[in-house]
């Protein structure tokens, strides 16, 4: 095992010596040692401690996670909303730090959010494009298997009525994330509107 963990390295620092981007070459070499690692102690350690090696797909957790926050959204949109948050949905959701990083860097890096505020103990997101929630939220969504359409995004189907619930992102009602690092919490804030079968919209 000594020997594969040797030649594997040898392979590794080649690759950084042959690179043209050493910095970029060098992250990739050490993620790939440290991947490694895990693998080997994953298999010769005994199952109960092996198992804390065992590596996880965090985007896949994400994708799952949208999945299910936005079957909660569309559950509670009403076309007779309650005085008291009227036209506005607000969800707590558990989430893994490291789970929530992957989220922050992904809205980050696609420069998806118009204002960001962090410190050490929370950190809040506010989003007011429409077509940049649609578009990747979607995308995080379908990363496990395609099973969500523009069409399901945060919008009812048609009512008994023939009404239809929908999400609304803009400057004046932005979607807003909230996360406690402390907690592990994240509160996911959206506002939406309700059209008839005509479709003249209810929520004025």
């Amino acid at each position: 095992m000594a020997s594969l963990i040797v030649s594997i390295n040898d392979f590794v620092l080649e690759y950084i010596k042959r690179s043209k981007n050493k910095e970029i070459a060098g992250k990739i070499g050490a993620d790939v040692m440290e991947s490694v690692k895990c693998i080997v102690k994953k298999h010769m350690f005994e199952p109960e401690n092996g198992l804390m090696y065992v590596s996880v797909e965090p985007m896949k957790i994400l994708s799952r996670e949208m999945l299910r926050l936005n079957g909660i959204v569309v559950r509670r949109m009403k076309p007779n909303p309650v005085a008291r948050s009227p036209w506005k949905i607000a969800v707590n959701r558990y989430m893994p730090v490291e789970v929530f990083n992957l989220l922050e860097s992904y809205i980050n890096e696609l420069k998806l959010s118009s204002l960001k505020k962090k410190t050490a103990f929370t950190c809040n997101i506010t989003m007011d494009d429409s077509n940049k929630v649609i578009f990747r939220f979607l995308k995080i969504a379908n990363i496990c298997e395609n099973v969500l359409n523009e069409d399901d995004l945060f919008q009812t189907k048609s009512l008994k009525d023939g009404a239809k619930c929908k999400f609304m992102v803009t400057t004046e009602k932005p979607l807003v994330m909230h996360y406690s690092y402390k907690r592990e919490l994240i509160r996911f804030q959206i506002c939406y509107g309700c059209w008839n079968m005509h479709g003249i919209p209810q929520h004025m």
